[in-house]
Order: C-alpha cells, then sequence, then structure tokens
C-alpha cells in the first residue's frame, strides 16, 4: 500500500507545536511560519490562529511560572477599535507616562514671602500649584513618585534592587498581533527617567508577539536577574464599545537567572556578589 503523506499545513501545525511546547529554537519556528505563509490563504490563516493560541497560551503558563518566583507588573495600552491606532493621538505610547496625561503637574507654592525659582519638567516651565485644591492639578514631586512608584520592579528578597522600567509602543500591528517595543531599565536612583548615556541603564528594542517566550526572550541584567515582556493578548473591541475599545495587554516580569532556558556564566563581578551573599548567610 502506497504511503499517503500528511497535507502541508498539518505537518506545519505539528512542527510548530512541537517547536512552542519545547521552546527549542526561534530559528526553527520561524521555518515553520515561512512554510505556513506558502499554504492556502484560508487555511494558512486558520492554522496561524490556532498556532497564535497555543503560543500564548505556552507564554502565560511560564509567565505565570516565573512571576511566582520573581516579581511582575502588569500594563494595558489603549488602542483604537482597529487596533493599529493609540489613544492619546500620537504614533507612540510612552509608559508609564501616558497614564498620567490627565493629571496637570505644577510647582508647589513657596511659602509666604519667598523668592519664586521657575520649576521646569518636560522642557516647560510649570505653573504654580493653585491655592484651592484641584483635581487637575498635581505638585510635580508627587507625580514623579507616581510614576517611580507605577514602574519599578524587584525580587522578593532584602538585598534585591529595584529597577525602574520606561517603555515605548510603537507600530502596532493587528494581522500580526504585534507591537514595536523600546525599553529603558535602570536603578531607582535615576527615576522618573532612565538616561540613555549611563552605561548602567539597559536599552533593548525589539518586535513583541506572541512567540515571544520569557524563559528565552529575555534579557540579562546585573546581580544574576533576567527581564521579560510578555503580550498576553491583543484584544480588538468593537466600535460601539467607545473610543479606545481594543487593548493591548502585556506584563513585564522579574526574575533569577536560573529559571531561564538559556543560561550563561555569570560575570566576575557577579561572581563576588554571588560569593559575598552565601558567605554573608553561613553563621
Amino acid at each position: 500500500t502506497p504511503r499517503t503523506r500528511a497535507p502541508r499545513s498539518l505537518t506545519a501545525s505539528w512542527r510548530l507545536r512541537s517547536s512552542v511546547t519545547t521552546c527549542h529554537s526561534r530559528a526553527r519556528l520561524a521555518t515553520v511560519l515561512r512554510i505556513t505563509s506558502s499554504a492556502d490563504r484560508p487555511a494558512a490563516l486558520e492554522l496561524l490562529g490556532r498556532l497564535r493560541s497555543l503560543a500564548q497560551r505556552v507564554a502565560s503558563a511560564q509567565l505565570s511560572f516565573l512571576a511566582q518566583r520573581g516579581s511582575s507588573v502588569r500594563i494595558q495600552v489603549p488602542l483604537t477599535a482597529d487596533g493599529q491606532e493609540f489613544c492619546n493621538d500620537r504614533i507612540e505610547y510612552k509608559w508609564p507616562d501616558d497614564l498620567f496625561t490627565t493629571l496637570q503637574p505644577c510647582a508647589e507654592r513657596p511659602p509666604r514671602g519667598a523668592t519664586v525659582e521657575p520649576v521646569v519638567y518636560d522642557g516647560r516651565i510649570l505653573p504654580v500649584c493653585p491655592d484651592e485644591t484641584d483635581g487637575a492639578f498635581i505638585p510635580v514631586t508627587e507625580l514623579q513618585q507616581l510614576m517611580v512608584d507605577t514602574a519599578s520592579i524587584a525580587l522578593d528578597k532584602p538585598e534585591a534592587e529595584k529597577r525602574f522600567v520606561t517603555a515605548v509602543f510603537s507600530e502596532p500591528r493587528p494581522e500580526r498581533k504585534s507591537v514595536r517595543v523600546s525599553l529603558l531599565v535602570c536603578g531607582t536612583g535615576a527615576a522618573p527617567a532612565c538616561n540613555d548615556d549611563d552605561p548602567s541603564t539597559v536599552k533593548r528594542t525589539f518586535t513583541l508577539d506572541y512567540f515571544n517566550f520569557p524563559t528565552i526572550d529575555n534579557t540579562r541584567l546585573p546581580s544574576n536577574e533576567r527581564f521579560a515582556v510578555v503580550l498576553e493578548d491583543f484584544a480588538l473591541g468593537g466600535q460601539d464599545q467607545g473610543e479606545c475599545p481594543s487593548t493591548l495587554d502585556l506584563s513585564i516580569v522579574l526574575f533569577p537567572s536560573e529559571h531561564a532556558s538559556l543560561r550563561d556564566r555569570p560575570t566576575m563581578r557577579e561572581s563576588l556578589q554571588i560569593l559575598e551573599r552565601a558567605q554573608g548567610n553561613i553563621p
């Protein structure tokens, strides 16, 4: 009996399922996607939807595992109904800055008789805070602290270093379920704005989709830690659900390096820090 060959689309599905569930190789995954895209369009779209759903579940399971052993922060980015534009009328969304656009920063009113010094924030001179309570105004020091508290993350241990994260999202692609991400990670001493020129600031720019798995697609940080971003959902809403019915639901997660699938040796400085911590735990 002649041996029948499985349809190309089913073969691609099996290969991608194996790649996603074992997370062996992003290169292998890209090869399978090229095979899928060459099939007839309706079958390819259905298959790709199933593969994205599988990848979404795998990434979510990894995120849950890492968050229990590290720390995570949720981010929700509002989009227009078609998912192609941000709701801030700009081509990019800055986090955490754009969370507080409804608040008007102001300079705290100086004591009576004191000289008023101009306060510059975000390239402009701030008005003095009004005497009466006004919910639209917030002292700039309070706004900065609010941003630091929102975008700071640290492992749950006494010697853990707290880190400040800023992100710029651009180029949302609903048909690909992807978005462009530019990250800056620095110490909280530099908050509420990381310094690009500081050598200790970690900078990364990449395209994020459902096939970014946090145990593999992560960034190495000092102190033997890793940092990853996970796209949990690219949810499209209807026109009747308001001006911003669609959302990008993401999570950032910080975790110890031993939970990463791809490991590399710690640097000499990190090795010394590990030894010092170990000696400190010895009575």
